[in-house]
C-alpha cells in the first residue's frame, strides 16, 4: 500500500499545534469499509499520523527557532551598535579636540611671529 504525500493545514500561531484530539483525514484507500473485509496497515496507519504529526511540529519550530533567533541577533546588533558609536564617539571628540588644539597653537604662533617681538 502506497502511503501518500502529507499536505499539512497552515495554521499560525499556537493553533499550528496539533492536539491528539485532532481528526485527521486520512485518504478512504486507507480505511477498511465495512462492507468490504480487510485488514487495516496499523503499522502503515501509525506511520502517517506520526509523519503528519511530525511534519506539523517540525514547522512550528522552525518558525519559533527562526523569531528566537531575529530577536537574539536584533537586541545583540543594537547593543554592539550602541557600545560602538559610543566607542567612535569618544575616539573622534578626543582627535577633533587634538587638531583644534594643534590649530590653535599654530595660529598663535603664526600670529606672535607676524606682530614681532613683544615690547619691552
Amino acid at each position: 500500500m502506497a502511503i501518500e504525500p502529507f499536505e499539512p493545514l497552515s495554521h499560525s500561531g499556537d493553533d499550528a499545534i496539533p492536539l491528539l484530539t485532532e481528526v485527521l483525514h486520512v485518504p478512504k484507500s486507507d480505511v477498511a469499509k465495512p462492507d468490504q473485509p480487510g485488514p487495516i496497515d496499523w503499522e502503515a496507519l501509525a506511520d502517517r499520523v506520526n509523519d503528519a504529526v511530525t511534519v506539523r511540529l517540525m514547522q512550528r519550530v522552525d518558525a519559533v527557532i527562526s523569531t528566537e533567533v531575529r530577536e537574539t541577533l536584533e537586541s545583540a546588533l543594537h547593543d554592539a551598535t550602541v557600545a560602538v558609536t559610543s566607542q567612535l564617539r569618544s575616539a573622534i571628540s578626543q582627535e577633533v579636540s587634538d587638531i583644534v588644539a594643534e590649530a590653535v597653537a599654530a595660529e598663535l604662533d603664526r600670529q606672535r611671529t607676524l606682530a614681532g617681538p613683544a615690547p619691552r
